[in-house]
């Protein structure tokens, strides 16, 4: 998966919820720490915005040149660019 293609989308996500400075910022170093730690979770951002921990996002299959992935906790799908 391109990480910045997925996080770029994600972000997008958190500010259609309605996400503060303060939480998008928050989130952000959340998805910095799990890129860093093999072992830590990327950050659902529904997840996030609601409070719950955050569930484990799922690569899924998808078309050529994109990528897509579900939230093991709240089931939400995210797709997104996989390449240039």
């Amino acid at each position: 998966m391109a990480l910045e293609y997925m996080r770029d989308e994600l972000l997008s996500q958190l500010k259609s919820y309605g996400a503060t400075v303060a939480q998008l910022g928050a989130w952000h170093e959340q998805w910095d720490a799990a890129v860093k730690s093999a072992g830590d979770p990327l950050p659902c951002p529904k997840c996030f915005y609601t409070g719950l921990p955050t569930g484990h996002l799922q690569a899924l299959d998808a078309m050529p040149k994109r990528a897509k992935s579900k939230c093991a906790a709240c089931k939400t799908y995210f797709e997104y660019q996989d390449e240039d």
